[in-house]
């Protein structure tokens, strides 16, 4: 009875020692996966985030070249205003020169009216003067 006892302390002890060894093996093997898992997620990160900052840099440099061609679209539409604002002045002086040759024809016009109302009222008191001296 001893022996079988011992005998199968033997054998506990055997499978016990095989089953840590298994384990043992088992826990190395998966201890490599893991590293090597590791290693590849490592790397993935390393190139995600070198993706990340040249998105970040394509960003900045996409709005840095928008506010220049913003900027260059301002310049342009103030130089076409400037251009309009010169011609209407142009246009105004033109309109403001027209306006003083009227007035100007306006005021001869009328200085002429005005003489000929001059004779006219001169030549109907002569002629009033001539038909009573003729009454006479």
């Amino acid at each position: 009875k001893n022996q079988m006892k011992t005998l199968s302390q033997a054998c506990k002890k055997h499978v016990l020692s095989e089953w840590t060894t298994w384990v043992t093996q088992v826990a190395d093997a998966l201890n490599q996966k893991i590293a090597d898992i590791t290693s590849c997620v490592e790397d993935d990160e390393k190139r995600l985030n070198t993706k990340m900052y040249l998105i970040d840099q394509t960003h900045e440099a996409i709005a840095l070249a928008a506010g220049k061609a913003a900027r260059k679209a301002r310049r342009r539409s103030i130089c076409r205003r400037k251009t309009a604002v010169s011609a209407m002045e142009g246009k105004i002086k033109d309109l403001e020169a027209q306006i003083e040759d009227a007035e100007s024809t306006l005021r001869q016009k009328c200085n002429d009216e005005k003489s000929l109302l001059s004779m006219s009222d001169a030549l109907d008191n002569d002629s009033t003067a001539r038909n009573n001296l003729l009454l006479c």
